[in-house]
């Protein structure tokens, strides 16, 4: 029977100001009848429009847990609320009022009708705004303290499970992401050298692409259709994107980790060459050419960013393809990333010490 449990731990001081007091909410499943040392753990990391309490990731925690002996973990990492829809949007006013008649405009102007009442009238797309209320002590930051919640959620499990003597083996660990989320896991696998066994890769980017460009986002509501945009703070405070490239982070460990990457050729926001170079730059890596010629309309049906995956079919042959490797995370080293230094420590949960940060964010 699969049983699941939520808990919050303290989170790993923010990096971009030192102050402390996060909380790190940690979700995960496991069949606790059933657990052995052949059980593995699963993260699961949405990126963008999703979360862990999207009703698929839900269903994939139980289901991946019941099917293929694993504990199931997810995590609210730093940021993900500004991630999803915005809670309160502003509308560009003036392309409504371009819309309306002259009797429509003079009631909005004497106030007998507010615009918001012609809205639904308006012919296309209305254009707006996300009110995101981001500040340094909690903002999409797109990077560092995301993937180190993520390490943190899987260490914060390993710990209960072994202080509750269930047995698992220690040394498998998969992480299944899409989009940023996958991006997620290769930074967190570079952060902590080796801290996954296998990573399944639907489309990472090799650095966000919102840093550089507005994430817009269409939805309807009320029969309305709006164009969202989101102007990230994190756009406003790094002053040098090239940290947060993949490619420019440097450590003396070899990556053994298993990576099997799925990445179609009509992706607008990842080129497929670089990609390619990057996943091949790796001793244990496969990348999976999605082309219009090959989509099956079982696991992908685009060639397009995150390929229209099931997310579930796309797990179900991957997992096939997974090798037992023996594989140990160095839980002490140093990175460095241009002159950005990160050392870490293990006492107990994973301590990052960020040197010289300050050069790269532009914090008051």
């Amino acid at each position: 029977m699969i049983t699941s449990h939520s808990f919050d731990v303290p989170a790993h001081q923010n990096i971009y100001n030192n102050s402390l007091g996060r909380k790190l909410k940690i979700t995960f499943s496991l069949d606790e009848n059933n657990m052995n040392d052949e059980t593995g753990l699963l993260l699961l990391v949405p990126g963008f429009g999703a979360s862990i309490n999207s009703n698929i990731y839900k269903k994939m925690r139980d289901s991946f847990a019941n099917e293929y002996n694993l504990v199931v973990i997810q995590c609210d990492y730093f940021g993900s609320e500004f991630m999803q829809d915005a809670d309160k949007i502003t509308i560009n006013q003036d392309v409504i009022l371009r819309s309306l008649t002259d009797t429509q405009k003079n009631e909005v102007l004497r106030g007998e009708s507010s615009l918001e009442s012609f809205i639904q009238y308006y012919k296309g797309t209305v254009p707006g705004v996300a009110v995101l209320n981001e500040h340094i002590d909690n903002f999409n930051d797109m990077g560092f303290l995301q993937a180190i919640d993520l390490i943190t959620a899987v260490e914060s499990v390993k710990i209960i499970l072994r202080d509750n003597n269930y047995l698992f083996n220690q040394n498998r660990l998969i992480g299944y992401g899409h989009s940023h989320g996958a991006y997620l896991l290769h930074l967190s696998n570079m952060l902590m050298p080796n801290l996954f066994s296998y990573i399944i890769d639907n489309s990472s980017w090799i650095k966000p692409e919102y840093i550089k460009q507005v994430r817009y986002l269409i939805f309807q509501r009320n029969n309305i259709t709006f164009n969202l945009s989101f102007n990230y703070l994190l756009r406003n405070i790094l002053m040098d994107a090239e940290i947060l490239d993949l490619r420019n982070i440097k450590h003396d460990t070899k990556i053994h980790t298993q990576i099997l990457c799925f990445q179609g050729t009509n992706d607008t926001l990842v080129d497929f060459s670089e990609k390619e170079t990057f996943i091949n730059s790796f001793i244990n890596s496969e990348i999976i050419k999605i082309t219009e010629e090959n989509i099956d309309n079982i696991i992908v049906n685009s060639s397009t960013h995150g390929l229209n995956a099931d997310f579930i079919q796309m797990f179900k042959f991957a997992i096939k393809k997974e090798k037992e490797l023996m594989i140990k995370s160095i839980f002490e080293c140093e990175i460095k990333i241009k002159n950005l230094q990160i050392k870490l420590y293990n006492k107990g949960l994973p301590i990052f010490v960020f040197s010289h940060i300050e050069n790269y964010f532009y914090i008051k």
